[in-house]
C-alpha cells in the first residue's frame, strides 16, 4: 500500500514538473511543439504550414525579431519553432549564439547528448529538443534557432519517405 501511494505521488509530480517544464518552453517561444496551433495560415499544399510570429520573449526579441512556426496541416500541432539571422562576422554570431543559449538553459533544464550538433537540450522526456548554432556561411554567418517536437517532426517526415 505504502509503495502505491509512493508511485501516485512520483507519478503526480512527474505530470506538475512536465506541465511546468513545457510552460517554461511557451513562455520562451509562446508555442509548445507537439500541441495543437492555435493559429492557422493558408498554405498551398504540402502536408505541413509555416507561419511568421513576433517573438513575445525579450530575450529572443533582440536577437530575432519573429520566429517561423511550422505546423502539421493534417493534425494542427506544432512540429517546431525556428529562427535565422545573419551577421556582419563571426563573432557576432558567436556572441548572439550565446545569449540564445542562455535564455534556452532557462526553459529547458536537460542536456541534449545525441549525435546532432543543432541542438545542445531537450525536455526530461527527450519530447522536444532545442539548440542554436551559427552556420559557416560565407560572407555572412546565419545564427539558427530550431525548438522541434521529436515524434511530430517524425509523423511529417513520412510523408517524404
Amino acid at each position: 500500500m505504502e509503495s502505491m501511494k509512493n508511485i501516485m505521488t512520483l507519478t503526480c509530480l512527474m505530470l506538475f514538473a512536465n506541465t511546468s517544464i513545457a510552460s517554461d518552453v511557451d513562455h520562451l517561444i509562446e508555442m509548445t511543439p507537439g500541441t495543437v496551433a492555435k493559429i492557422e495560415g493558408r498554405s498551398v499544399g504540402g502536408p505541413f504550414e509555416i507561419l511568421r510570429i513576433p517573438t513575445g520573449n525579450l530575450e529572443l526579441a533582440k536577437i530575432f525579431p519573429d520566429l517561423e512556426v511550422m505546423i502539421s496541416r493534417g493534425s494542427r500541432k506544432i512540429v517546431g519553432v525556428g529562427a535565422k539571422r545573419a551577421f556582419s562576422s563571426k563573432s557576432e554570431c558567436e556572441q548572439s549564439q550565446s545569449l540564445v543559449r542562455e535564455a534556452l538553459s532557462k526553459a529547458f533544464i536537460s542536456k541534449y547528448e545525441g549525435p546532432d550538433s543543432r541542438w545542445q537540450f531537450q525536455l526530461p522526456d527527450s519530447s522536444i529538443t532545442a539548440g542554436t548554432e551559427c552556420s559557416t556561411s560565407s560572407p555572412y554567418p546565419v545564427l539558427r534557432l530550431d525548438v522541434t517536437h521529436t515524434e511530430t517532426n517524425n509523423e511529417l517526415l513520412r510523408h517524404f519517405e
